[in-house]
């Protein structure tokens, strides 16, 4: 019983009788009491990879025995049900973090979009990797069984090297549809850390690049270290006044997301 993605799946039942003296009549049908048979076949083995393809739906099926040297046979075994379902859950698609992200976050969260299948149940795999392949290994981590659409990463990315993540859907019957690969990169500067020296304090030195950049044109600071207000959106004003004020009004520390 259960749900299969094969149009043609392989059935399988006990011996009875004597191993070299039996013979199997099994029955597919639509209908649990068989008015409706799709097929019957008579084999010599207790298994059968069946040779036609079934269309999705719900189907119901049994065995009985017969002896090769008379016309003896058994009760029918007890009647199973199972699914033809063959169609994979809509592909997952990507929201957060966006493709290429630099986040100062080790753990940050995860969202992507919900797939259903005429209501039945569809769960998710979130795979994160520095490894674009996906390979298994230490740097592979897999999220399996995901009942919600979003995931707040429990093991923290390798700093300063890319990860790869994708998202599968998978429903019941194991059919499944992958998202597309994107890429996010935990940076291991400091939040403030403006001037990318890697230093653990926020000095002149950071708020003079921060100005150079937005008035005279400098070279740009890594975005997710210098927006320091925590904002998410484009170094402006604002950052360089949250600045100005931790620096020398003991305003709050930077907040970068």
């Amino acid at each position: 019983s259960g749900s299969y993605p094969s149009s043609a799946p392989s059935f399988a039942w006990a011996t009875s009788w004597k191993h070299d003296q039996d013979r199997y009549r099994l029955e597919i049908s639509t209908a649990e009491d068989f008015s409706e048979n799709l097929l019957s076949r008579t084999i010599d083995s207790n298994l059968y990879d069946l040779d036609i393809s079934l269309d999705e739906g719900n189907y119901f099926w049994r065995v009985k025995s017969l002896k090769t040297t008379n016309a003896d046979s058994s009760e029918y075994s007890e009647v199973r049900s199972f699914t033809i379902d063959t169609t994979p859950p809509g592909q997952p698609q990507l929201l957060e973090p966006s493709n290429e992200t630099v986040t100062l976050n080790g753990q940050p969260f995860f969202d992507w979009s919900d797939e259903t299948k005429a209501g039945a149940p569809v769960t998710y795999s979130l795979y994160v990797s520095t490894d674009p392949t996906f390979t298994p290994g230490p740097g592979t981590h897999v999220y399996s069984g995901l009942t919600i659409s979003e995931l707040n990463l429990p093991d923290p990315l390798t700093a300063d090297v890319i990860s790869y993540w994708k998202v599968e859907a998978i429903d019941v019957a194991l059919n499944s549809s992958a998202s597309v690969v994107f890429t996010v990169t935990h940076s291991g500067l400091a939040c403030g850390d403006i001037d990318s020296d890697g230093g653990p304090d926020i000095t002149i030195a950071d708020l003079v690049y921060m100005v150079d950049y937005m008035f005279n044109g400098g070279p740009a600071p890594l975005m997710a270290a210098a927006d320091v207000d925590g904002s998410g959106g484009n170094i402006d004003i604002a950052d360089l006044v949250y600045m100005v004020d931790y620096m020398f009004n003991g305003g709050s520390a930077p907040v970068c997301r």
